[in-house]
Formats: C-alpha cells, structure tokens, sequence
C-alpha cells in the first residue's frame, strides 16, 4: 500500500513537472511577442562580453548570468531569449530539489501555487536578471543544510555548503540576507563542536576565495572609474601597481558604499515599511500578497515551535535573516525579497512536510491543491507592466521595415536608438559620437 501510494505521489510529480516546463515554456519563449526589458538591455551592454562581465557596476551586475551570456555568446551569438532561458533553467531545478526533498504531491503542488500566485515569482521566470539563480542557489544550500543534519554534520555537505555559499556571495550583494544567517549558524556548529577540521574548510573553502573574488572586482570597479580613458588590458598591465594602489579606495565604495542605497533606507519601522512597499510596490507593479502570506505563515510557524519548544537549525536561520534584516535597515525592492521568500516557502513545506501524517484528509486536501496548481499553470500570464520598451520596440519595427540605419537616426530618439542596437532582433551597426554624446546608427 504504501509503494503504491509513494508511486502515485511521484507519478503526480512528474506530471506537475513535465506541465510546468513544457507550459510555461511556451507561454514565456513561443507564444509571446518578444520584448526586452530596460534593465536587460542594461546588462547586455555593460556586463556581457568577456572584459567586462566581472564588473561589478555598483549593484546592477548578477555575475552568474554575465558569465552565462558570456558563454552563450560565445558558443551561439547573442540572442536575449537564449540569456532568459538561465532564469528558466533555475526555476527547474528548483523544481527538481523540491521532488528530491519532499516526494509529496501536496508538498509539491503548494510550490506551484506559491510561485505561480506571485508576481515576481512568476515574471522573473522569463527574465534575464540574477533572481532566480539566487532563489536556486537559496534552495539548493537549504538541501545541503537539511542532508547536513541529517548526516550528523558531515564534511562532504560542509564542503558543499561552503561552495554554493561561495558562489551566492560572488553573485550579488543581496544574498547576504540569506548567506551571513547561514554562515553564522555553520560557525556555530564549528564553535560548538570545536571542530578544527571544518575551521580550516571554512577559510579555505570560503574566506579566501571570497576575499580573492572581491579583491579583484574592487579593483576593477575602481580602475573603470578612475582610468576610464585607458579600459585596456595593455595599460592595467602596464600600470599595475599604480591601478591596484589608486583603485581601491573608489572600488570599494563604490561596490559597498554607494548612494544608491540610501534609496532603501527609512526613517521609520523597517518591518511596516517593508509591508507597505509589498502591499503598494513602485513603478506600478501588482502588490505581492504571496509574499505576505509566506512571511505572516512563516513567523506563526516560528513563534507556534518556540513555544513549544521544537525549533531546530532552520528556525535559528530564519531569526537570523530576522535580525540581519533588522540591522542592515534598508527597505528592497519585491523582487529583491526572491531568496529570502524562497527560504521561506522550502521553511513552510518542511513543517507542512513533516506535520502530514496529522492532517485529516491529507489526501483530498493534496488533490484539492494539486487542482489549483494545475489551474494555475495553464491560466497563468505575463504581466505586461514588466514590458517597459514596449513602446519604444513598436516605434520601431515599421521603421526598421521602412528606413535604412543611417535614415533611423533622424526618425528615433535618442533611447530608441540605444534600444534597437541591444535588441538581437534589428542588425544595425553603429558606433559612439563623443562628441554628441550619442549612439550613431550605420549600415
């Protein structure tokens, strides 16, 4: 009886997954007009060739997505579909970790629903921005913590904990939320056990690289900023020790420091800031209420195993994202919040996971479940106010159709023409005027 359920909850699995993949791909890649975003295009010209996708430009570059454009690139020449498809590839695979963790129909089909109820979780499937490698990475480092555990602190997953750890850290700088709770929950481990062996791992495995990789992008951010009439490799090498002394200091700040944070900074309750910014998020984007829902489900759970004393390592991590978030004070935007949500929804099916054998009509209640998320994946759309060139790209399909490149100069904008020379559908050359500090377009 019981092989013959477990065989139907994985059948059930796999088909939610094979529908997921096989719907949304068509829905997100095939059946759409194709439209880039400002924010890609941002990216595909600063961050996408082989001398520029370590840097680090502040905040906007997501490391992991410039290498991968970088390779795809290389190997089948730049087409943004082909650059989205890395976000669509974490979304698998973070579908694949949930069936590997928990081979539950109602586990798995509350993902779905999860995702798919969620603005961001869902748009951000499609697009090529460092979302939902971190959300992957986010849960793949929450399958090591729980295989960690369960194999009384081995140092196999402390090895791999310190790589995918290693790996979000060099990403960008918003997984910290979820990297220092992490990290601090695995040193106390080492602490606590005096374990001199997973010390040593923890400085090599992590602290030097790390230390190495942001050595190299401070340095790289300061040189683009202090020597930017001179951006090749002859003069870095010639001056080496002249760049590497003078480029720190802006590097740094300019990575770390940087006014643009001060936009996420408030005055007031960084927790009701917080839920103002998700319930009236900017930039005329839908309110996030499955973020809501998975923090206000997330902190009864945490409170209901305080009180009754069965908290464990996942409960210490989460207070720790509490308070990191506390201290740090800056409000992000809804979509800044994918790793922490992500935690959180893999927090909420482990009790769920685990509180299974008690629920009444388990199985109705899986089903009833596994119904919606079947709704949801054939009913689910694109939010078009993600579209932000829409207006620009419609302008300027008929004129490409109609003028020449030279000719374009004079019937587009400024932006357009910016616009059309990142976007792989039109082929135009075109080189930068300095003196009229613009884009030419050419034949």
């Amino acid at each position: 009886m019981f092989k013959k359920f477990q065989y139907n909850n994985i059948l059930l699995i796999n088909i939610l997954i094979f529908l997921s993949i096989i719907v949304l791909f068509f829905k997100f890649f095939i059946f759409i007009d194709f439209y880039p975003m400002h924010d890609e295009l941002v990216i595909v010209e600063r961050n996408t060739e082989l001398q520029n996708f370590l840097w680090r430009n502040y905040t906007s570059n997501h490391t992991l997505n410039s290498l991968f454009a970088v390779i795809i690139k290389n190997i089948f020449g730049y087409n943004l579909l082909y650059y989205r498809f890395f976000s669509f590839l974490c979304f698998i695979g973070i579908l694949l970790l949930c069936k590997r963790t928990y081979p539950n129909t109602l586990i798995f089909s509350l993902l779905i629903v999860f995702i798919l109820s969620s603005n961001v979780l869902t748009n951000y499937i499609w697009i090529f921005r460092g979302y939902y490698v971190w959300g992957f990475l986010t849960v793949l480092n929450f399958f090591l913590l729980k295989s960690f555990y369960q194999n009384s602190f081995d140092n196999k997953n402390f090895k791999l904990l310190m790589l995918v750890n290693l790996i979000l850290s060099c990403h960008a700088l918003f997984v910290l939320y979820n990297v220092v709770p992490t990290m601090l929950y695995l040193l106390f481990i080492i602490v606590n056990r005096k374990d001199k062996e997973k010390f040593l791992y923890l400085i090599l495995w992590f602290f030097c690289p790390l230390i190495i990789f942001y050595f190299i992008i401070i340095i790289l951010e300061g040189f683009t900023i202090l020597f930017w009439d001179n951006l090749n490799l002859k003069f870095l090498l010639n001056n080496f020790l002249l760049v590497i002394k003078n480029s720190f200091v802006p590097g740094f700040r300019e990575i770390f420091l940087n006014q643009h944070f001060d936009l996420y900074s408030t005055d007031k309750n960084i927790f009701l800031e917080v839920f103002k910014k998700l319930i009236n998020p900017p930039a005329k984007m839908e309110p996030e209420y499955t973020f809501i829902f998975i923090y206000f489900v997330s902190f009864f759970i945490l409170i209901s195993k305080i009180i009754f004393k069965k908290y464990d390592y996942l409960d210490f991590i989460f207070i720790g994202m509490i308070l990191f978030f506390y201290l740090i004070d800056k409000n992000p935007e809804p979509r800044q919040h994918t790793g922490i949500i992500f935690y959180l929804i893999f927090y909420i099916l482990d009790f769920v996971y685990y509180l299974n054998q008690k629920i009444k009509n388990e199985k109705m209640i899986g089903y009833s479940i596994y119904c919606i998320s079947l709704f949801l994946i054939f009913n689910t759309s694109l939010n078009e106010k993600h579209i932000d060139t829409k207006k620009s790209i419609d302008k300027i399909k008929p004129l490409y159709l109609k003028y020449d490149c030279n000719d374009l100069n004079e019937k587009l904008s400024d932006y357009e023409i910016w616009v059309l020379k990142n976007t792989h559908t039109f082929e135009c050359n075109f080189y930068y005027d300095f003196q009229l500090n613009k884009n030419i377009l050419i034949n």
